[in-house]
């Protein structure tokens, strides 16, 4: 961040990252700025919401850290992602006289997308209106989950065009609830910016969580509470990890310790301690078993249609050396042709027969 002289005017362009997505938009009507003295994230979190809920192009703080105004910034975003057509790139100009200090925020606003919000509340009302009626949270979690995986393709071409920062406008759908929910395409920011969306709208807490894939790549996926406690999810990853018409929960409410094998957490204003095991897929279903044991296993799989959840990847390979280089799993299924995988943690078994 490159500084001026004292008491001139500064003037510093922001980019947060969302899914190694990097938005600038050019054009930003001028508009009228709100007026706020405040010190507290939370009167500057409630001033940037009500502002960006109320339309307006920018916002006056006075005696705000600028750094800190980010985090905030960012923050309003990340918890409202039906503010889907604010990018996370911003202006902001600090004004000094004496010692008190003026920072002028100017959003950048796509208007093509704002004009598409009936669209995605129209999709919102659509998708929850079809679910079954009368489930547990944690049914509709599912149904939720499900319905995301079903209908939504990774998009590929917008990730590619991320390095190349071309077409802006397709990167910044894919990266959106509006990529996810009207057109079936995204990004991972948008697969959790839709879940989280669609399980604000049943009353679920949900938010998204920021940081890198073991590559070291940007990645965003989610935490949910359930009862009394909090779980994380990675849509992205199970429709990535979905075969036919099998649907895979290998990030479905799982815990910190699962998460951070294949996941690294980055630095967000709410991470919350997920360590529930009660409504991980595979253990909620009697599909998890701790140690690998022929009989307990052929059980398993035989009621799930080919998949068991281990405590770590020791017990899987366990698992595939017995039923599959030994052969034993042609005493549970009859199909002349098997073909398996264990997942990017390797400690969840997938057998597909035929």
């Amino acid at each position: 961040m490159k500084a001026f002289a004292k008491n001139k005017i500064r003037i510093i362009t922001i980019a947060a990252l969302i899914c190694a997505v990097t938005v600038f938009f050019t054009s930003c009507s001028p508009g009228s700025l709100i007026g706020l003295s405040a010190k507290s994230d939370d009167e500057i979190y409630d001033a940037i919401y009500e502002s960006l809920s109320n339309g307006e192009d920018g916002i006056e703080i006075i005696g705000a850290d600028p750094e800190n105004v980010g985090k905030v910034y960012d923050s309003v975003l990340e918890d409202h992602p039906e503010i889907f057509w604010v990018s996370h790139s911003y202006t902001y100009k600090i004004f000094s006289l004496g010692s008190i200090k003026s920072m002028h925020i100017q959003y950048y606003v796509d208007e093509s997308l704002k004009e598409k919000e009936d669209e995605v509340n129209a999709a919102v009302e659509r998708i929850i209106s079809n679910m079954k009626p009368g489930g547990s949270p944690y049914e509709q979690v599912i149904q939720i989950h499900d319905y995301l995986v079903r209908h939504t393709e990774y998009d590929d071409e917008a990730y590619s065009l991320i390095s190349k920062n071309k077409d802006r406008q397709k990167i910044f759908n894919a990266s959106t609830v509006y990529g996810c929910l009207c057109e079936g395409k995204a990004v991972c920011s948008g697969y959790s910016a839709a879940f989280q969306l669609l399980l604000q709208s049943l009353g679920i807490e949900s938010g998204r969580i920021s940081g890198e894939d073991p590559e070291g790549g940007n990645h965003q996926w989610n935490y949910l509470k359930l009862d009394d406690g909090y779980y994380y999810a990675d849509v992205t990853w199970d429709d990535n990890a979905t075969v036919s018409e099998v649907i895979a929960y290998d990030y479905f409410c799982i815990t910190e310790d699962e998460l951070v094998k294949t996941h690294r957490i980055g630095e967000n204003r709410f991470i919350p301690e997920c360590v529930s095991t009660e409504y991980d897929y595979y253990i909620y279903h009697d599909m998890y078993l701790n140690k690998y044991n022929y009989n307990d296993a052929a059980a398993i799989l035989n009621k799930s249609g080919g998949t068991i959840k281990f405590s770590d990847k020791e017990e899987t390979d366990k698992a595939v050396n017995d039923l599959i280089k030994k052969q034993k799993i042609y005493n549970i299924v009859s199909s002349g042709r098997i073909s398996y995988f264990t997942g990017k943690a390797g400690n969840i078994l997938h057998i597909i027969a035929g």
